[in-house]
C-alpha cells in the first residue's frame, strides 16, 4: 500500500476514506463513502450507502452497521445490513444479524446470529 492524497491506496480506484489502528478507540458514528478499515475498537453506528468495511483480525465493531459490503477477519457485534455481501473470513467472529443478498464464511468463521437473504436491503439514508 501506498499513502497518497487524504487516504491510503488500496488499488487503482480506491482510497481508505480513515483507518482506526490497533489500540484506537471510535465511539459514535461514522458517516463515510469508499473504504473504511477498524483494527482497533468501533462502537455505535456506523453508515455508507457504497462503501466497504474492513474488520482486521484485531478489530471490534460493535454497532449497527448499514453499509454496500463488509469484510470482516476480526469481530462483529450488533446489526449487520449490506446492500450488496457480508463476508466473514476464516478468523471472523460475528454476533449479530445479517441482512445481505450474498454472505460467505470462509471455514473456520464463526458466527451466531440470524440471516435475512434479500434482494436489497432498505437503503441506509432511508433510516
Amino acid at each position: 500500500m501506498t499513502s497518497r492524497g487524504s487516504g491510503m491506496k488500496k488499488d487503482q480506484n480506491q482510497f481508505f476514506n480513515a483507518f482506526i489502528g490497533k489500540g484506537c478507540c471510535f465511539e459514535g458514528r461514522l458517516v463515510f463513502d469508499d473504504i473504511v478499515r477498524v483494527d482497533g475498537k468501533l462502537k455505535g453506528e456506523v453508515t455508507s450507502e457504497k462503501g466497504l468495511l474492513i474488520v482486521g483480525e484485531q478489530g471490534l465493531v460493535d454497532a449497527k452497521v448499514r453499509v454496500a459490503r463488509l469484510l470482516t477477519a476480526g469481530r462483529v457485534r450488533g446489526r449487520v445490513d449490506a446492500a450488496e455481501k457480508v463476508e466473514i473470513q476464516k478468523t471472523g467472529l460475528v454476533e449479530a444479524n445479517i441482512a445481505s443478498p450474498v454472505l460467505t464464511l470462509e471455514s473456520g468463521a464463526v458466527f451466531t446470529g440470524r440471516v435475512c437473504v434479500e434482494e436489497k436491503p432498505e437503503s441506509p439514508e432511508k433510516s
